[in-house]
């Protein structure tokens, strides 16, 4: 084989590996960008190979390479996205603080009183603990879509835990509001029959309507879900759908 080709397959070795790379390390960058550019150069490559004579060989390796681009770039693409939207479990010690009410804690937020290490591919996030008489409160305050506070135990499994900023609705007469970070309210949320009903008329299923996945549906249920993914009728959706979890 002739070395110019032989360093062709190196450097589409290279680049696939990158991108690779980049999904795992970076997945907020421009992850469809780098394999665009990718292919270009790729292609250009290809294309002035003084040792593949013929259209139909440049068009042979053409298409498999970027065959071979494209499956790399969606496989990628859902790694950066579970990366990027992947939970964080956060067990931290060694803060003393003493005649204090209230602090907050955090990482990439410089207001924060406590402010933990942040790695670059982490949106910044912030919470604050509270004592309210002889008890302590953790709320979200930025950045958190879901804050679970429980004692620390042997067992990940097992461990029993509440949710802050959460309520139980068990009768057609328990609401709960929805307010935006003013403290401003923009929707209350009551139980309706098998599903949760909203003030502007948007409804959510807590029963699929195909028996296909149900079973599906019942482990998002009881994992969490958000109101976004629930089956139902939206006369206007909410953007605070995507956040409010059941």
């Amino acid at each position: 084989m002739p070395a110019s080709l032989t360093v062709l397959r190196l450097v589409v070795a290279l680049g696939l590996t990158t991108g690779v790379g980049l999904a795992y390390w970076q997945p907020r960058g421009p992850l469809l960008g780098y394999w665009l550019l990718l292919s270009i150069a790729l292609g250009v490559a290809v294309s002035t190979a003084s040792a593949l004579a013929g259209l139909a060989r440049r068009a042979k390796w053409l298409l498999s390479i970027n065959a071979i681009i494209v499956a790399f770039a969606l496989a990628t693409t859902q790694l950066a996205a579970r990366r990027a939207i992947s939970s964080t479990h956060l067990e931290y010690r060694g803060v003393h603080l003493v005649g204090v009410d209230s602090f907050t804690v955090g990482a990439g937020d410089g207001d924060a009183d406590v402010r933990l290490q942040s790695v670059s591919s982490a949106t910044p996030w912030s919470l604050r603990i509270a004592r309210q008489g002889s008890a302590w409160t953790v709320e979200p305050r930025a950045g958190i879509e879901q804050l679970r506070v429980g004692p620390v135990g042997k067992s990940r499994g097992a461990r029993r835990f509440t949710v802050a900023q959460s309520t139980i609705l068990t009768n057609g007469t328990d609401w709960v509001a929805i307010v935006d970070p003013s403290g401003a309210v923009v929707d209350t949320l009551r139980l309706a029959g098998d599903g949760v009903k909203s003030t502007t008329s948007n409804s959510f299923s807590l029963r699929p309507t195909n028996g296909a996945i149900a079973a599906r549906y019942r482990r998002q249920l009881r994992a969490g879900v958000a109101l976004s993914s629930l089956v139902g009728h939206r006369s206007s959706p909410s953007p605070y759908e995507r956040f409010v979890r059941v």
